[in-house]
């Protein structure tokens, strides 16, 4: 993805902690930490939740 003229860059400090065997742990950003999962999750539905009432 490249930036377009429309939109603005942000410079934001990101810190990033990793295991002694080099995979990040956790994210450091705007304030907040945040775990990274071990390995990808996926998410799946069984129904559409936009088209139940």
């Amino acid at each position: 993805m490249t930036a377009q003229q429309s939109e603005t860059a942000r410079a934001a400090a990101v810190d990033v902690r990793f295991t002694l065997a080099g995979e990040p742990l956790a994210i450091r950003y705007d304030g907040l930490v945040w775990a990274v999962a071990s390995d990808p999750a996926r998410w799946f539905e069984r129904e559409s939740w936009w088209e139940t009432s």
